[in-house]
């Protein structure tokens, strides 16, 4: 087993019995994070600072680690804040703590996007089901999945994730499976050939030996070492889609039996933070039953949209799309800043 003996996958290792439990609500509030930093992101970024105070904890923008081209009104960075809450939620209640959340306090484009206030009401649980024990196991598995079907256990419990705000929307079918594959394939050929987000994705593109805390190392695509150092520097000059499309392509249709589209009713800021902490549960959820999981932009192309609504509610807008299901193979994690370090 993977031990992390290095700096940039340590928080990986994190147990809930190394929780303070002598220390105070500050020291508390300290471990959660070594949770909440623990959540996805996209390009792993890791847009998050996290300010703490006496009993409180304001979750805001690095903007150091924002992406202006692909993400230029910074809705997914919204979104991973949303997973990094999530994450901070679940350790709470594993822990005792209850939270009092106020989503952008000083208004749609202040800062923070998130003011919780902690207080302790009890000493916690002992669960070994609880959904704190994903945390740590989940990661994105961009490997092929075998055709054994998802259970329907776990598809009932992602139609009760399905209400108010959020939209989650699942198929099986060999059908819609293909009718999405040709959407996002021919979406994501066209993003390729923009150079400027070519240039910014491999900026966070990462051989397999990296000592950076940020970023998507080679073996998180399946790439050798010798290609995890070609990796950044092909995605620079070249549209690497078209060189992968068979092999991207076999996946989505072949390699995958279940897709998933996450959207909201809504379509502001924090909005996007809860739909955030929605795909969190989902992802964790998941993970907890065994289930592997890779998440990727849903696009809002025309003919993306145009599937997305005629299956989703009306007025409902695409934000996440996610495979699932079962793989032979377990990727490493990808790295992370420690908590110290943000």
């Amino acid at each position: 087993m993977w031990k992390y003996p290095i700096k940039n996958y340590q928080a990986w290792t994190v147990k809930p019995e190394q929780f303070p439990y002598n220390g105070n609500l500050v020291d508390h509030i300290h471990f959660l994070l070594r949770y909440a930093i623990l959540a996805p992101s996209s390009h792993n970024s890791q847009p998050w600072r996290f300010f703490v105070s006496a009993n409180s904890l304001d979750i805001s923008f690095n903007e150091k680690r924002l992406l202006p081209v692909s993400d230029p009104l910074n809705r997914l960075a919204y979104i991973a804040l949303g997973c990094a809450l999530q994450n901070i939620r679940i350790a709470a209640d594993y822990f005792g703590l209850q939270m009092v959340c106020m989503y952008l306090p000083n208004g749609e484009i202040g800062s923070p996007a998130v003011h919780i206030q902690f207080s302790t009401i009890g000493k916690g649980k002992k669960d070994v089901t609880h959904l704190i024990h994903a945390i740590p196991e989940r990661r994105s598995n961009r490997m092929p999945y075998t055709p054994k079907p998802i259970p329907d256990l776990f598809l009932h419990k992602l139609r009760e994730l399905s209400f108010g705000q959020n939209n989650i929307f699942c198929t099986t079918t060999v059908e819609m499976r293909n009718h999405i594959a040709d959407v996002l394939m021919k979406a994501r050929l066209t993003l390729f050939d923009h150079v400027p987000f070519r240039v910014e994705l491999a900026g966070y593109k990462r051989h397999n030996l990296t000592r950076l805390g940020t970023g998507m190392p080679g073996f998180t695509m399946g790439f050798p070492l010798l290609m995890s150092f070609v990796a950044p520097w092909a995605v620079r000059k070249f549209n690497v889609i078209k060189l992968l499309q068979e092999k991207e392509e076999r996946l989505l249709r072949e390699q995958s039996p279940c897709f998933l589209i996450f959207g909201t009713k809504e379509d502001m800021p924090h909005h996007w933070v809860k739909s955030g902490e929605c795909l969190q549960k989902i992802l964790l959820e998941a993970e907890r039953a065994g289930i592997h999981s890779s998440i990727s932009v849903f696009p809002r192309t025309s003919d993306a949209l145009a599937v997305y609504r005629s299956v989703a509610p009306t007025g409902y807008s695409p934000h996440m799309f996610c495979r699932l299901g079962f793989s032979h193979e377990r990727p490493r994690h990808s790295p992370r800043l420690l908590p110290e370090e943000l």
